[in-house]
């Protein structure tokens, strides 16, 4: 199957088993992921900051800095929404590169990252104890042949 997303950087064919169907589209997971974190940045774009925005320049910022640029989707969208929660005034488009930029937007995100990985970590420890099997096998100890304290001692 072909991957639908224009800007797909795995060569476009998906397995049918591991692809995301919408409609009658398929698209690699990661593609998917990608194109609905945009839409999700345009989308708190307009929630957020401008019901009417430049729709184009809206869109080109965003495609330059997540496909061009490299810049993260779900980055992005949790730097907007960070930078917006402290108090930047964005009006235009192009302040989203200077949002991609903050470093305290970068710290909290590398914060949530670890946070994210911790966790995974723990569930998957839990996880593991569960399936642990605590019969162990009795081994032929050679403690019960050694001798007592008190034949040491001569009592």
């Amino acid at each position: 199957m072909k991957c639908r997303w224009k800007h797909c950087k795995y060569g476009g064919e998906v397995d049918k088993n591991k692809a995301v169907k919408v409609g009658i589209a398929y698209y690699h997971p990661e593609c998917y992921a990608e194109r609905e974190a945009i839409q999700k940045i345009i989308d708190t774009w307009h929630e957020r900051i401008d019901a009417n925005p430049m729709e184009a320049m809206l869109r080109k910022m965003v495609n330059d800095l997540v496909l061009k640029q490299n810049v993260d989707a779900e980055f992005l969208l949790f730097a907007l929404n960070y930078c917006l929660d402290n108090g930047w005034n964005l009006r235009y488009p192009a302040g989203l590169k200077a949002v991609s930029k903050d470093d305290k937007a970068h710290k909290a995100w590398d914060a949530r990252q670890e946070r994210i990985i911790r966790q995974k970590m723990k569930e998957q420890t839990e996880q593991n104890d569960f399936i642990m099997d605590f019969n162990l096998p009795k081994t032929n100890s050679s403690y019960s042949n050694k001798p007592k304290f008190s034949s040491v001692l001569g009592v």
